[in-house]
């Protein structure tokens, strides 16, 4: 654990974060960082390896794994994909992969930390999911004395022009 003040830099340094590689057969050029948390990789190397239920053809592995690929590469964002938790003051955002629901926060424009992961069931089945979730990313943030989050909504963190 850190006990100075951290970016993003320093937590890849000490293996706290990893950047998340573009598949070998993707063949876009990535137009944002995306870094996982050794927690969440673990999750999803783990429960979503092993987790076999489709929807669209596709485990939530794979829409896990297309939903990374499209946050680094597609130009666009949509909205509908990432918003913003409750208190939205806290900065901390969710991603809404299909069967998924991912959370974390923005850094700087352009750019997300996703520290943890759950399925979207089971976040509408508990209604303290969410709330637990959206402490696991604060605590993350705290525990690593993280000075890089991004307070400002969509448009701000995910503006037109990403070149």
């Amino acid at each position: 654990m850190l006990t100075k003040m951290a970016t993003i830099d320093d937590l890849v340094r000490i293996g706290v974060l990893e950047l998340f590689a573009l598949p070998d057969d993707v063949n876009r050029l990535p137009l944002r960082p995306l870094w996982l948390s050794q927690n969440l990789m673990a999750y999803v190397d783990g429960t979503l390896a092993y987790h076999i239920e489709q929807v669209a053809l596709r485990t939530a592995y794979e829409h896990l794994e297309q939903f990374f690929v499209d946050f680094r590469c597609d130009e666009r964002i949509h909205a509908t994909d990432l918003r913003r938790m409750l208190p939205t003051g806290k900065g901390v955002w969710s991603m809404h992969p299909p069967m998924l629901r991912v959370y974390g926060w923005v850094p700087r424009p352009h750019s997300m930390v996703a520290v943890c992961a759950e399925f979207e069931k089971a976040t509408k089945s508990d209604p303290n999911l969410n709330d637990n979730c959206r402490n696991l990313v604060l605590g993350f943030i705290k525990q690593h004395h993280v000075t890089e989050i991004f307070y400002g909504d969509f448009r701000d963190a995910f503006p037109k022009a990403t070149r």
